[in-house]
């Protein structure tokens, strides 16, 4: 797990991939106006508890789709590149992507440090987890 900070503020969370890259959400990378400065991201890898971080990693470049147009969740996602490579560590380790071998209804595990009850409430400080259900699109 990575969180993300922009121009000093929490931003969005995100997952290392490997030693230089980060997925996360377009809408984390490009405003209304346009795609973010990458120099203005803070990523800061392993993180649990926001209140004790490790020394942030630079960002160097950021993609996204073309079609991505905010505040739509359509084509929503984003690379970073980092400035320089993560060193992995028991508790850095990229994260394991789901191929196309999942079946429906799988458990899946979902993370992040964002609301616990109704919006709005207090953001969580300590990352989260909670367990999904896989339902396949061509059930809808």
């Amino acid at each position: 797990m990575v969180y993300i900070k922009y121009l000093k503020k929490g931003l969005c969370g995100g997952f290392l991939v490997d030693q230089q890259h980060v997925i996360t959400a377009a809408h984390c990378a490009v405003s209304a106006h346009g795609p973010r400065e990458p120099s203005n991201f803070e990523v800061y890898v392993g993180a649990y508890n926001l209140d004790s971080l490790d020394a942030p990693y630079e960002v160097e470049k950021i993609q996204h789709p073309p079609h991505y147009k905010p505040p739509a969740f359509d084509y929503d996602i984003a690379v970073l590149r980092l400035r320089s490579n993560v060193n992995y560590s028991s508790k850095v380790s990229p994260i394991c992507l789901a191929g196309e071998e999942l079946k429906p209804h799988e458990n899946l595990i979902v993370a992040g440090f964002g609301w616990t009850g109704p919006i709005p409430s207090p953001s969580s400080k300590i990352l989260q987890q909670v367990g999904v259900e896989y339902i396949p699109r061509k059930i809808f």
